[in-house]
């Protein structure tokens, strides 16, 4: 069967050149909305997967004859072999998205913390690369901290390429990113706000164009799932009047089956930062507490989204539900994108899993299931739980 799917894919990537593009879809404000068109022909969802397989093969070939390249005839030619399997994987993958439109089936990554340029993040990101080269994904989520230590001080920032473009070079694939306390500046203080919009600019003139930040909060929809990426820096603030007005909106008239927040800022932890309303042992001093974002996410996320993604904490942990102060949404945080810090022995808060272990989150929903596995930068799953709903 896989060698028939090969040969299948042989041929889409084949027929790919004469594929028109996908229509984007219709923006309004910062919601986003992934709307490929109804599958067509005998292309089928098994295929046009591997055909992706196959086109990012293509790329990372072209990319190390680059690298190879000794002489300027080499490297011209190194760079028009790029171009090429460049554009025959976004062929490939607005194919698949028309091909698995009807499947019910998404497959992503979830990191945070991740933007140091270091040896951990160059590690994590092969890791997610080879993930995604045998399991599949369909994007990458970063829940924020995406320039440490003090974020951008323009698009132009060198950094962008050292803390992004390069480590994430081989993925290729769209990284739907939200906000962090150091990518707002002051060395992690996060006063500087000017630094947040930085980032939403740099969409627009990111070289890889991988880069996916539409605004500071938003929504965004695929398929039957409604991603709704928070501001939690705000939320510390007290900014957050709008983002307290928009978000418990799109949550109401969201008609998703499944409901995901993301947020750099988690509600509960075992690792250093601990829990929102008393970050760093610290629960009498205001803003630092992290009590503006306990407030927003008791009032607005709990009980209302299915799943709340965060990465305040350098960890892999999957706390048991809180039934008591925010029943009905799992809390997961994937934190280790290029560091770890520790975790409380034994937990102080009850899981189902914890570790400080460098490594991401890879989800795969599948319809009425959605799996999520904790991977290291050996690829070994060290946890996996499946949701039903």
């Amino acid at each position: 069967m896989r060698a028939a799917n090969r040969m299948a894919a042989a041929a889409v990537l084949l027929a790919l050149a004469s594929f028109p593009p996908a229509s984007a879809g219709s923006e309004s404000g910062p919601v986003l909305s992934a709307s490929p068109s109804t599958r067509g022909g005998s292309l089928d969802c098994e295929s046009a997967t591997e055909a992706v397989a196959d086109a990012r093969r293509d790329v990372r070939k072209a990319k190390r004859a680059l690298r190879a390249a000794e002489t300027q005839r080499a490297e011209e030619r190194a760079r028009r072999r790029l171009r090429r399997a460049k554009k025959r994987l976004r062929a490939a993958l607005e194919a698949k998205a028309r091909a698995c439109a009807s499947d019910g089936l998404l497959r992503f990554i979830v990191t945070g913390a991740q933007g140091k340029g270091n040896q951990g993040q160059l590690d994590v990101a092969a890791a997610m690369d080879a993930k995604c080269a045998v399991s599949g994904c369909d994007y990458v989520i970063g829940l924020g901290n995406n320039i440490y230590d003090n974020g951008g001080s323009s698009t132009s920032d060198p950094q962008f390429a050292t803390k992004f473009e390069t480590p994430y070079a081989d993925l290729d694939l769209p990284f739907w990113l939200g906000l962090g306390n150091h990518d707002y500046g002051g060395n992690g203080a996060g006063n500087e706000p000017a630094k947040a919009q930085v980032q939403v600019d740099y969409t627009s003139v990111s070289p890889s164009g991988d880069w996916r930040m539409p605004d500071q909060y938003y929504r965004r929809r695929d398929q039957h799932v409604e991603f709704f990426t928070l501001d939690t820096n705000a939320q510390m603030f007290g900014n957050d009047a709008q983002q307290e007005l928009d978000v418990p909106a799109w949550l109401a008239d969201s008609t998703a089956h499944w409901k995901i927040a993301l947020g750099l800022h988690s509600y509960r932890s075992n690792g250093p930062h601990g829990n929102a309303g008393s970050y760093d042992n610290a629960p009498l001093t205001p803003i630092v507490n992290g009590a503006g974002v306990r407030d927003f996410i008791e009032d607005h996320i709990c009980g209302k989204a299915d799943v709340y993604f965060s990465a305040f904490d350098h960890s892999l942990q999957w706390p048991q539900q809180d039934t008591t102060n925010c029943p009905g949404t799992e809390l997961i945080v994937s934190g280790t994108g290029s560091s770890t810090s520790t975790l409380s022995t034994p937990p102080t808060y009850p899981t189902h899993y914890q570790s400080a272990t460098l490594g991401f989150a890879y989800v795969v929903i599948d319809d009425r299931e959605m799996t999520v596995e904790f991977v290291d930068t050996e690829g070994t799953v060290l946890f996996t739980r499946t949701l039903t709903k």
